[in-house]
């Protein structure tokens, strides 16, 4: 084996996915990660409609039949070293066939740098409208990265 591929195989067996469930009331919560590790974040949403997308603002959403969804970004903007991922919905289990029964958005997330701390923010709004400069996240994970 070339000594590329016994680094790509040697990172690979390292790298970790690290899984963060949002609780109900829960604002904000913590994780550190290494390089090349995944940190996935569930969020409780309810969506009985669902598209997956990519905002022309950049930014991946998940359009509920409410009109709103959950959109991702990092604090740092585009010198994020953190790849946001698309969402995909898991929705609960349903043994009486009824409409509208929530589940699980989730975000996974690639850890593309080491030695820093920066936060995902999650929004929950209406996939046209744009991130304002000042508007509060509902939800943050701060990931500490290690070397």
């Amino acid at each position: 084996l070339t000594a590329l591929t016994m680094s790509l195989l040697a990172l690979s067996a390292e790298a970790e996915t690290i899984t963060i469930v949002a609780k109900q009331q829960e604002k904000f919560t913590s994780t550190s990660a290494h390089k090349g590790d995944t940190v996935i974040v569930r969020l409780p949403c309810n969506p009985t409609k669902h598209v997956r997308g990519l905002a022309s603002d950049g930014n991946h959403f998940f359009f509920a039949r409410t009109g709103y969804s959950w959109k991702a970004q990092s604090e740092r903007g585009e010198s994020s070293y953190l790849s946001i991922g698309e969402m995909s919905f898991e929705r609960k289990s349903n043994p009486n066939g009824m409409v509208g029964v929530g589940g699980v958005c989730e975000f996974r997330t690639e850890v593309i740098g080491a030695e820093q701390k920066e936060t995902i923010q999650f929004f929950y709004m209406r996939p046209w409208e744009a991130i304002q400069q000042n508007q509060s996240p509902q939800y943050e994970v701060e990931v500490t990265m290690k070397e």
